[in-house]
């Protein structure tokens, strides 16, 4: 049985991409819980003013307000991670990026509170690419006035076998996981290459936000990039990445 649980925003697109995903990675599979709306919502059901209850037990919230006796029985389980999955959604009036840097700095260890993993613009980033090896992804933004309409544009301009994620291969899903690297290491670092262990450890989530949301209010656009991918790295980074030599 499964030890890990996916908390998502939504109940179709991120169950598909995170078990087509993980089950390469992970005999016993996933759970997954869709949450079923974003995460300014939850923002807003678990701060008390300018904070998250230190005490917050979020599996204990979530069932809460759950009403599906089976979605119940899931929440009751014992997990040794947990991983929450949701897009930035800057489009939404309750959007703030206040709140999402205290939710990137409280939820930032898997095996305790659970890990958040934000996607810019959303989770469809990990297929916005034009090939595999897409020379100008390294560049590749959404405009703040596309993103209502980002889920268009990629089905409009990705490589054509990236469109159905079921179809992924092993060898896809790494192509993707190593640019999406790339590229995180591009917005930190402005190094468009591979991190080694020791510097994707380095990393944190709210260092990514913060470069994004200062492009957003400079430029009016964030870079895409699917950091969700990183789930899979944080499991077996030496399956990605090397380890730095001395």
């Amino acid at each position: 049985m499964s030890n890990a649980l996916f908390i998502t925003e939504g109940s179709r697109a991120e169950p598909r991409f995170l078990e087509s995903l993980w089950r390469r990675y992970r005999k016993d599979g996933i759970e997954i819980y869709s949450y079923k709306t974003n995460i300014h919502v939850l923002m807003g059901e678990i701060f008390d003013g300018d904070d998250i209850d230190e005490d917050l037990d979020l599996l204990h919230h979530l069932l809460s307000r759950e009403n599906d006796p089976q979605e119940k029985e899931k929440l009751q389980r014992r997990f040794t991670d947990i991983f929450l999955v949701f897009d930035m959604d800057m489009h939404d009036e309750r959007a703030s990026i206040f709140r999402l840097e205290k939710m990137l700095k409280f939820f930032n260890d898997s095996a305790n509170d659970g890990k958040l993993y934000i996607n810019y613009p959303m989770l469809e980033s990990f297929r916005h690419l034009r090939s595999m090896d897409d020379p100008d992804f390294k560049e590749r933004c959404a405009a703040v006035s596309q993103f209502s309409d980002y889920k268009r544009i990629v089905g409009n301009e990705c490589h054509i076998p990236l469109r159905d994620v079921k179809s992924y291969s092993s060898e896809i899903f790494e192509a993707l996981i190593a640019m999406h690297l790339k590229k995180a290491n591009y917005i930190l670092n402005g190094k468009f290459e591979l991190p080694s262990v020791e510097e994707f450890g380095s990393w944190e989530g709210i260092d990514i936000l913060k470069e994004q949301d200062r492009r957003m209010k400079e430029d009016g656009y964030v870079f895409v990039l699917n950091t969700s991918l990183f789930s899979v790295v944080d499991y077996c980074p030496g399956r990605f990445l090397e380890t730095d030599r001395m």
